[in-house]
């Protein structure tokens, strides 16, 4: 394990989020508790993840899948949304993603995807992540300004 000597930069007061998956070269953390995680559909292309409506008439081209948005942080102090899938397009459980983000939860970690597995390896450092004061809604908002305008009771949890 690695203890970290400088410490974290303050949260950026608009940070520009955004939808991904972590890189294999940073480290991160991810925040806890059910307000910080929703359910989606969502589609990929090679580019971006794009949310798609729960309902409508656009979304059967997009081929949605399920995921989770996870609030994310890495050690530079950048949020951004996970888009997770907790299940298999078989529907099995993802034991590994599972483990990591419960690690992940905890502590910094640096993930990785090896051969069809989530792997980590948990990091110390001597600073906790200080996490900007928005919420969930107002972070899906920066990552999908397009998209959560179009939809009114958008696919974040359900809520409006």
């Amino acid at each position: 394990m690695r203890l970290r000597t400088t410490p974290l930069p303050p949260p950026k007061e608009c940070p520009k989020v955004v939808c991904r998956k972590p890189t294999r070269e940073e480290i991160i953390t991810v925040r806890s508790g059910d307000e910080w995680q929703a359910p989606v559909q969502m589609a990929e292309t090679k580019r971006q993840w794009l949310l798609v409506p729960t309902r409508g008439l656009h979304a059967a081209h997009m081929r949605p899948r399920s995921k989770v948005l996870r609030v994310c942080m890495n050690t530079l102090g950048y949020v951004f949304l996970w888009p997770t899938a907790v299940l298999s397009r078989a529907g099995e459980q993802r034991a590994s993603l599972l483990q990591l983000l419960s690690a992940a939860e905890r502590g910094w970690v640096r993930a990785e995807w090896v051969d069809g597995i989530w792997t980590y390896d948990p990091v110390e450092y001597s600073e906790q992540p200080v996490w900007p004061p928005h919420s969930l809604d107002d972070l899906a908002i920066e990552a999908f300004p397009d998209a959560l305008k179009e939809i009114h009771t958008h696919a974040i949890g359900g809520r409006s």
